[in-house]
């Protein structure tokens, strides 16, 4: 009888020891789901805040530059050429951060070329301000054009003309209007080693 109570004991304590076991096993898988599950949440909510980011980002590098250009009668290839140009950084810089080497806009007495002999210049330089400062959706190109137009005659009409030609000719333009005498070493002086040398004959 003793012996049958005492079996009966450890079977029940057995049983009790099972059940303790299970409970925990199930308390620490229902701990695992549930960090894994926020470690999920929190991932993703990190990869959504990324994507925002990201997006917003992108949004605003999209924005700048992203500019039209009407066609003005048959300007097919000067828009072709301008938007290669105003998509060239070191080109670009020159235009929108480098003001001070352009010449001004107005009138200066005694500059060694007047503001007619740079106009396409300040044209393609206002065309510049507008795509990368204004950020202008459509960009007037009107001004630049009839600056083409008064130095290309050939270029007037509806007839098709060649991007290639196009270009060659307005970095062409541009590089005499920008262009500035450079003085001889002597000149900036003061011209003082010829007169001393005149002095001494």
């Amino acid at each position: 009888m003793r012996r049958r109570a005492r079996v009966e004991t450890e079977k029940a304590k057995e049983e009790e020891d099972m059940r303790k076991k299970e409970e925990e096993e199930l308390q620490e898988n229902g701990a695992r789901r549930k960090s894994g599950e926020e470690g999920e949440e929190s991932e993703e909510e990190d990869d959504e805040a990324n994507g925002e980011r990201y997006k917003e980002r992108s949004n605003i590098a999209k924005q700048r530059g992203l500019t039209g250009l009407p066609n003005l009668g048959n300007t097919c290839y000067m828009n072709s050429v301008l938007q290669a140009l105003m998509n060239i950084k070191p080109f670009a810089e020159y235009f929108v951060e480098c003001t001070d080497f352009l010449p001004p806009k107005l009138e200066i007495q005694g500059s060694a070329k007047s503001q007619s002999q740079r106009r396409l210049v300040l044209t393609l330089s206002d065309i510049f301000q507008q795509v990368w400062v204004k950020q202008a959706r459509v960009a007037r190109p009107h001004e630049f054009l009839r600056e083409v137009l008064e130095l290309n005659p050939e270029y007037r009409g509806h007839a098709q003309q060649d991007s290639q030609e196009f270009l060659r000719r307005t970095l062409d333009f541009l590089h005499q209007e920008l262009e500035e005498e450079v003085k001889e070493e002597q000149e900036l002086a003061g011209g003082a080693g010829i007169g001393e040398e005149g002095r001494g004959r």
